[in-house]
């Protein structure tokens, strides 16, 4: 004799579990967010590696310290970089329009990602200068042609050329691993737009306190990085990147370059 099917048996589990992952345009951003916040600590590894000297009492504590106020910074710059891609990549298409978009989308991160690794890294070489992080006067030079890239070329004639082949190598690696991952099509997806527009609600809520710097009542600004009496490790802390973007809201200076 046959026996009917345990209907109470059935895997239930997985079709909901289905239902609530996050989809492949969460978890893109997701990757981007994790890459962007691993270059933003390699660059602070190489600002200490630089100018370390530079300190007047360095401690293994203070460094673990600067790190961790730095990770406030480096939260905030990552959430304000991927806001409006979260925005895009969550637009509720069809799974083939999805998948287009997510091919289209993908290239697009991998470049944003490399230009704040670049800023990044030529903040390492203007702070040796300016004695400050990155802001938006470097950009007043680039009226002066190609003598910006020729004077840090030619100051760094080894180490620049290694910290840009680096930053290549980096998102070129990234971009090799992740080029294929989220561009698969899913039809069979219960409440797929649905769970695509929860799950970019719910990207762009946490985006909104990382920017902010957390939930207190004050959002995160320059002087939050200062908790320590050396002004080197308190530079460490901060985000090159954030403090390039909150400089383009302040009164610029206008600059006579002398030809």
């Amino acid at each position: 004799m046959f026996s009917a099917p345990d209907i109470k048996s059935s895997p239930a589990g997985p079709v909901w579990r289905n239902t609530i992952d996050p989809p492949a345009s969460t978890r893109m951003i997701l990757y981007l967010f994790g890459a962007l916040m691993v270059a933003f600590a390699l660059t602070r590894i190489l600002f200490f590696a630089l100018y370390a000297d530079l300190a007047v009492n360095i401690s293994t504590l203070k460094v673990i310290l600067s790190f961790l106020v730095g990770l406030r910074f480096d939260l905030a710059t990552a959430a304000l970089i991927l806001t409006p891609w979260i925005l895009l990549a969550h637009l509720p298409f069809t799974a083939e329009k999805g998948s287009r978009l997510r091919r289209i989308l993908m290239p697009c991160l991998i470049v944003v990602g490399a230009v704040a690794s670049m800023m990044a890294v030529a903040d390492c070489v203007y702070y040796a200068h300016a004695a400050k992080r990155f802001s938006y006067e470097p950009l007043l030079f680039f009226r002066m042609g190609g003598k910006l890239l020729e004077f840090a070329f030619g100051e760094h004639p080894v180490l620049m050329p290694l910290l840009l082949a680096g930053v290549f190598s980096y998102w070129g690696g990234f971009w090799f691993r992740v080029r294929h991952k989220f561009t698969a099509i899913n039809h069979h997806i219960r409440f797929a737009r649905v769970r695509i527009i929860f799950w970019g609600l719910l990207l762009l809520g946490l985006s909104v306190i990382g920017i902010r710097g957390g939930v207190q009542s004050l959002p995160l600004r320059i002087s939050d990085a200062y908790f320590s009496d050396d002004t080197v490790i308190n530079h460490a802390s901060l985000n090159p990147v954030y403090t390039f973007v909150r400089s383009l809201n302040e009164d610029r200076t206008i600059y006579e370059l002398i030809p």
